[in-house]
């Protein structure tokens, strides 16, 4: 008899290998040079009217090959619950008006609205408490009905699906079950679409139980495994599928351990059954217990460095076509530049513009099913707000601008083009191309991204014999890499804002194509977007 042990062994074994052969697709897929170039330096960055300059590279055009469309709502952000209200609103303040605009805004691109997941470490601090009892150890928010009243009230105004985290860390089903049952009573029919059971439990046993106390202990023992978390898992997940058998749930919602990850085969071979979609947790770089300006504390040039976006491409790939084995997705619900509250002049700066909307497209060519920008610290929020006597006001960071670029794309739920990439002139540049084709409105679309900061020059893109005469071109840029202000996509941009809306002109420049290439001028740290019509055969 083949024992788990050997099942999960030899699935690894298939994992492993089956990563081998993703990374061979994938570094075709995610075409670009191979280092960053330099450091961040100010300037004017990237508005060249005319194509002046060496000829940075080649983008070839090629609609031929086309991936799946854009997942519906694959966009979305993820707060923790006892911040949740300084960003939707109250039920005695009402839904904040201008994150409705802001959803707005990006819904209007036509993939869907985004999603909001609620979690993140207060997932395991937090229960269903409507009469304000004595909560039990470790429980430090108490969930209220004006809080679920305030959240019913923005998800029906923005029709926004929403993910919400249940409690694990107590090992109390009764926990995890009494808040979906409340859930599902209280909010939208059918805008919960999962309810994520725990949060990062491969980092359990370093977390505090109670971030309150005065001597907080851990949420599990120091040699606390993956065949352990097995163990409680299955029983709690079977327990709470007979509570709330209307509850979708998801999980394991892992951050940060890499045996845990080399795990999931034999986490998911056991709990797939259970689960309507597999979650995990990504801060690309860490400023955990490191002070700015010391060694190994983050910087634009490692946030945009090319191996940090291709090792978690090529990792999330391997993830999300293991869940597709079990007919699962496969979603990054919490996601931000660095751990630890994020880095001042990296994580704030318009380098996370540039790398966020760099990681959205490198996880939509991985099959990653959405992608959710966490936004607990002022740091690498996408935005935050104020509610005071005039009512709400807000402020934009560069992180948005981002997200800003990837919506319109990938407009109209589009599909991605694996073999639009760039060829650079030469070794050492860091420039990244992706490609999107709208069936809606015929065109394709193509986001560059130069993350260098000092190559400016020209990019020739090769189209073929059915592209339009003309092409647009938006851009996305700031002074430099660090700027924290004026950034501008399309020519608009964002102040001080109570009502969620762009200022300013919209800026397109029109292209003229000469034989069967556009030649378009990239300056350094920018990006932008080419939209040329496309007539299929």
């Amino acid at each position: 008899m083949v024992t788990a042990e050997a099942k999960g062994l030899h699935s690894r074994r298939r994992y492993r290998r089956a990563l081998v052969r993703v990374a061979l697709v994938l570094l075709g897929l995610l075409g670009t040079t191979e280092a960053y170039v330099g450091h961040a330096r100010a300037g004017g960055h990237g508005s060249a009217a005319t194509a002046r300059g060496r000829l940075l590279g080649t983008v070839s055009l090629d609609p031929g090959q086309q991936a799946r469309a854009l997942p519906d709502s694959f966009l979305g952000f993820s707060q923790e619950y006892n911040l949740v209200p300084s960003w939707i609103g109250t039920y005695r303040s009402g839904p904040n008006p201008v994150l409705e605009k802001l959803f707005s805004t990006l819904r209007a691109a036509g993939s869907g609205t985004p999603l909001l997941r609620i979690g993140g470490g207060s997932t395991d601090g937090a229960m269903w408490d409507p009469t304000g009892k004595r909560p039990p150890r470790g429980i430090y928010f108490g969930i209220d009905y004006p809080w679920a009243l305030g959240l019913s009230a923005f998800l029906r105004s923005t029709h926004a699906p929403v993910i919400l985290g249940v409690n694990f860390a107590l090992r109390k089903v009764s926990i995890a079950a009494d808040w979906a049952k409340a859930a599902l009573r209280l909010l939208p029919a059918r805008s919960i679409r999962e309810f994520e059971v725990g949060n990062e439990p491969d980092i359990y046993s370093t977390r505090p139980f109670n971030i309150e106390a005065k001597h907080p202990g851990f949420t599990r023992r120091r040699s606390y495994s993956p065949a352990d978390y097995i163990r409680e898992l299955i029983p709690f997940l079977r327990a709470l599928h007979r509570s709330v058998p209307k509850a979708h749930l998801a999980g394991p919602a892992l951050c940060c351990e890499t045996r845990w990850v080399d795990a999931m085969p034999g986490i998911l071979s056991r709990a797939h059954r259970y689960l309507s979609l597999v979650t995990m947790h990504r801060y690309p770089l860490n400023a955990c217990g490191v002070k700015p300006g010391r060694p190994g504390y983050p910087t634009p040039a490692s946030l945009l460095a090319p191996g940090t976006l291709l090792f978690n491409a090529l990792q999330f790939n391997g993830l999300a076509n293991l869940a597709r084995r079990y007919r699962l997705g496969l979603r990054l619900d919490e996601v931000n530049s660095a751990a630890c509250g994020g880095a001042i002049g990296a994580s704030n700066t318009f380098a996370s513009a540039l790398w966020a909307a760099n990681w959205l497209f490198a996880m939509d060519a991985a099959r990653v099913a959405g992608v959710d920008f966490h936004g607990s610290s002022p740091l690498y929020t996408p935005f935050s707000f104020r509610y005071g006597t005039d009512g709400w006001s807000g402020h934009v960071d560069p992180e948005f601008y981002g997200l800003l670029l990837f919506a319109a794309a990938t407009a109209h739920h589009s599909r991605y083009l694996p073999g639009t990439r760039v060829q650079p002139s030469r070794r050492g540049m860091n420039i990244w191309s992706w490609g999107y084709y709208d069936r809606r409105d015929h065109v394709m679309r193509i986001a560059v991204l130069n993350l260098g900061t000092r190559l400016r020059g020209r990019l020739r893109f090769a189209a073929g014999a059915r592209t339009g005469s003309t092409a647009t071109i938006e851009r996305l840029t700031a002074p430099s890499l660090r700027a924290t202000r004026n950034i501008r996509w399309g020519g608009r941009y964002y102040a001080a804002i109570t009502d969620g809306r762009q200022i300013g002109a919209p800026e397109v420049e029109r292209v003229r194509r000469h034989g069967h290439n556009f030649v378009v001028s990239v300056g350094p740290a920018s990006a932008l977007l080419l939209t040329v019509q496309y007539r299929p055969a």
